[in-house]
């Protein structure tokens, strides 16, 4: 009991409970700058979520405005008769790269576009060229060489000396020398009566007027330009305001590229703040499990100091129930030590009797052995006697084998004598003479034979003799021998009890020795009338009583605590695998969110790709994608294909060669999108007509920057546009040859020819 210390684990407990309101204050900050961390991630997400719907609603309204422009662009290019084959090889021929024609220079105030391009009309297809390609025109003019029919060339570093001073001139409303050069005496008036004032202002001069509502008038003639004048009135109409409408698209195109570029970068700013909180959420994070397993431990710890002092407190509880019992048994104990003393006493007394017995059994186990050694003399002497009887016997009997053989000689003897009697019977009653001589001899032979029978019973007489006298030699030995075996016997079982007395005196002399009882006083104690059975059974009630108790485990608190640190384990492996589910999760919807997105930004670009080409193959038309359903991860693609003048509904409503178009378009987008090294196209030009093969080489033209195409073919216009020929002869039958060509080096020769 001494050695229990309630008061150490009290102060152990008490510094452990103070440990852990620590940290569990540390804890709730951890907690509430997790709070304060998701939340400002939340913000964040919630803030890109938003960019991202801008990214994508100005996306939407990037797209439809490059496919306005596409669309522009091939009106216009249509309009101005910008694929113009010849004009395209004669620039190439010349070598004139990145020319453009002069509408796309011209500006224009408002409401003066229809004026100046109705008096322009044809002006506005005219090539704008460099200073020094134009000279060099000139100078191949002057040569004898010709331009192209419906061909005109504008010097673009010309300068204009026309004042802009005058607002009345319609030259004050232009931006461009050259067109300020063509239309300088040309005035302007808002209506029609206006321009009559002017017209007799300037009476004597030849004035030309325009009105901003289309009429077109001098002195003596007048024009509407509401009215077409020839039959490319509706083809030029809208040129310049279709200019203009390109122009405030690329405007507004390059503006919403920017825009989309500041929210792009703001997204990714937002992304990296994202980011980094949730790093910062998952640093907390795991500062908060770090405190809530430490909490956890510590509970863990208070708990078993808990229990080990309220054990301890139990155990003091039963040490002090255990030592009045103890000193109840111990006033018991003495009791019966006198008790057992008496016995020891008695016990003490039978083992002198015994060991006056011993030396009685002692002096009888001498005698015994006496006995015994006369018995095994006397046995000795028997058996030599039966040695020596054995030789007489042995020597009797071959006596008797003698005697028998003697016998066997002596029937033999008479069987010869029997014969020779049947001999002599025989001679007798030939000749009766030697009858009685015989008579004499067989008389004597049977006298021998009586003697020799009367020898053998006498001395199978005297062997019968000596076989009983060693048989009842053999019985005594017999029964001497049973009787010294039980006298053996109650000599060891006498060894036997002399020697378990002597154990449980040696062990009651052991107990009294560490029981520190002095014998003697015992002795003086134990009653006369004490019983070993009495005392035996006292102490099976005891040892049964102590029984009844049951075992204390003493191992309780090192198995609960093995337990618990078990169960600390299973909780931590649960949370680790929450854990891994729950990231496993988020990448699951970080891999999707990454997918949409980049399944419609490359939707998207597709499909704006998709809205330019198609007009420029087409001439016109529109055409974009669809998708077939609402979930960007298992929605299908459908193609919108509508070329001008139709209105179908289907694309299963074209022709081959639009369908063919159609996917020339959409390949050429995905192309634009990711360009592969090369591009081989079979026999693709194969349905289309003259028209559409001719844009469809302008648009390969385009691309071949970009991509080196391949392409099977049976098209001379096709052909045409190639840089390098192969082909495949048979002049000979089952005899095929390439032959390869390189245009521009056969270009050369040519020129080099016709020189």
């Amino acid at each position: 009991r001494t050695q229990i210390n309630i008061s150490h684990l009290q102060q152990q407990l008490q510094k452990l409970q103070t440990q852990a309101q620590l940290q569990a204050q540390q804890q709730q900050r951890y907690q509430q700058q997790m709070h304060q961390t998701q939340s400002t991630l939340q913000q964040y997400k919630q803030d890109s979520k938003q960019r991202q719907q801008q990214i994508q609603q100005l996306g939407k309204q990037l797209s439809h405005q490059q496919g306005q422009l596409t669309s522009l662009q091939s009106l216009q290019q249509n309009a101005l008769g910008v694929n113009n084959q010849n004009r395209d090889k004669w620039l190439r021929q010349q070598d004139i790269v990145n020319v453009s024609p002069l509408v796309q220079h011209i500006q224009v105030a408002d409401s003066w576009e229809a004026a100046v391009e109705f008096l322009l009309a044809d002006t506005l297809r005219a090539l704008c060229l460099p200073q020094q390609d134009y000279q060099r025109i000139i100078e191949q003019l002057l040569d004898g060489q010709r331009l192209p029919t419906a061909l005109m060339l504008v010097n673009q570093e010309t300068e204009s000396n026309i004042p802009d001073t005058d607002s009345g001139l319609l030259s004050h409303y232009i931006q461009h020398p050259v067109v300020k050069n063509l239309l300088a005496d040309i005035w302007v008036a808002d209506n029609l009566a206006q321009a009559q004032q002017l017209l007799v202002q300037h009476s004597k001069s030849n004035c030309r007027i325009i009105t901003r509502d289309g009429y077109y008038l001098s002195h003596d003639w007048i024009r509407t330009c509401s009215t077409p004048a020839s039959s490319d009135k509706a083809i030029y109409n809208g040129i310049l305001a279709r200019q203009k409408d390109i122009t405030m698209l690329h405007q507004e195109i390059r503006h919403k590229e920017e825009r989309i570029s500041r929210v792009k970068l703001e997204q990714d700013s937002l992304q990296q703040q994202i980011k980094q909180n949730q790093q910062q959420y998952q640093q907390q994070q795991k500062q908060f499990d770090q405190a809530q397993k430490q909490q956890t431990e510590l509970r863990h710890q208070i708990q078993n100091h808990e229990l080990r002092i309220e054990h301890l407190q139990q155990r003091e509880q039963q040490i002090d129930t255990q030592i009045a019992e103890q000193q109840k048994q111990i006033t018991q104990i003495q009791a019966q030590i006198k008790t057992i003393t008496q016995e020891l006493h008695q016990a003490l007394a039978t083992i002198e009797q015994h060991e006056q017995q011993k030396q009685v059994l002692q002096q009888q186990k001498q005698q015994l052995q006496e006995k015994l050694s006369k018995s095994r003399s006397e046995a000795r002497q028997l058996r030599e006697r039966q040695h020596q009887l054995e030789i007489q016997y042995n020597a009797l009997n071959s006596e008797l084998k003698a005697g028998q053989q003697a016998c066997e000689r002596i029937d033999k003897q008479l069987q010869g004598l029997a014969h020779k009697k049947q001999q002599l019977s025989a001679l007798i009653e030939a000749d009766k003479a030697p009858q009685e001589e015989l008579q004499k001899q067989l008389d004597v032979a049977l006298q021998q034979k009586i003697t020799f029978e009367q020898q053998l019973a006498n001395a199978r007489e005297a062997l019968d003799n000596i076989n009983q006298d060693i048989r009842s030699e053999e019985n005594q030995r017999t029964n001497k021998e049973q009787g010294i075996e039980k006298m053996r016997q109650q000599l060891q079982s006498l060894q036997l009890e002399w020697q378990e007395v002597k154990v449980k005196r040696q062990t009651c002399r052991g107990n009294l020795e560490k029981s520190d009882f002095v014998l003697q006083e015992l002795l003086l104690q134990i009653p006369q009338n004490a019983s070993m059975d009495e005392w035996q059974t006292l102490i099976r009630e005891k040892q049964q009583q102590i029984d009844s108790l049951g075992a204390i485990n003493l191992a309780a608190i090192d198995e609960y605590q093995e337990q618990s640190q078990r169960k600390t384990f299973l909780d931590q492996q649960n949370k680790d695998l929450e854990e891994a589910l729950r990231t496993l999760q988020n990448a699951i919807h970080k891999i999707d969110r990454e997918t949409r997105s980049r399944f419609q930004q490359t939707f998207d670009q597709v499909n704006h790709k998709l809205q330019q080409l198609f007009p420029r193959l087409f001439g016109g038309g529109h055409a974009y994608l669809d998708m077939t359903g609402d979930d960007l991860l298992d929605t299908g693609v459908a193609i919108m294909a509508r070329p001008p003048g139709k209105k179908n509904s289907t694309i299963q409503l074209l022709s081959g060669g639009e369908k063919a178009m159609t996917a020339v378009a959409l390949v050429f987008a995905i192309f634009s999108l990711n360009p592969a090294p090369f591009c081989m196209l079979d026999e693709v030009d194969a349905p289309l007509d003259e028209a559409n093969v001719g844009r469809f080489c302008h648009m390969v033209k385009e691309m071949s920057e970009q991509i080196q195409f391949i392409y099977i073919t049976h098209n001379k216009t096709t052909m045409e546009m190639s840089e390098y020929l192969c082909g495949v002869t048979m002049k000979e039958p089952g005899v095929s040859r390439i032959v390869d060509v390189d245009i521009q080096q056969a270009v050369n020769m040519a020129q080099i020819d016709n020189k």
